[in-house]
């Protein structure tokens, strides 16, 4: 927390992935106020891959490449890499969209 917002502020939330491992991968956010550039909030949430049963286990590898890709994109500061995408634990698949 670094400062409060406002109900009226008009706020940006900036999210990127900052790590990416076999079974786990964090991702950093920042809230900041779009017209003075103040920084509200940053944060992060490290997620890990879970079976049905709650077991940790690996993510699949074409999901981590997608990831590791995205993180290595917010390292140079490029913009919307991909807005979202949408896996199919099923067969193993992604959509970006």
């Amino acid at each position: 927390f670094h400062s409060g917002a406002r109900y009226d502020n008009l706020i940006r939330v900036t999210t990127r992935i900052s790590d990416v491992r076999s079974r786990t991968l964090t991702f950093e956010y920042v809230i900041t106020n779009v017209e003075t550039g103040e920084k509200f909030v940053t944060a992060s949430t490290k997620l890990a891959s879970l079976t049905r049963d709650s077991r940790l286990t690996t993510l699949p590898e074409t999901l981590r490449m997608v990831l590791t890709h995205a993180a290595s994109y917010n390292a140079c500061q490029c913009r919307s890499f991909f807005r979202c995408f949408i896996w199919y634990p099923s067969s193993s698949t992604f959509s970006l969209v």
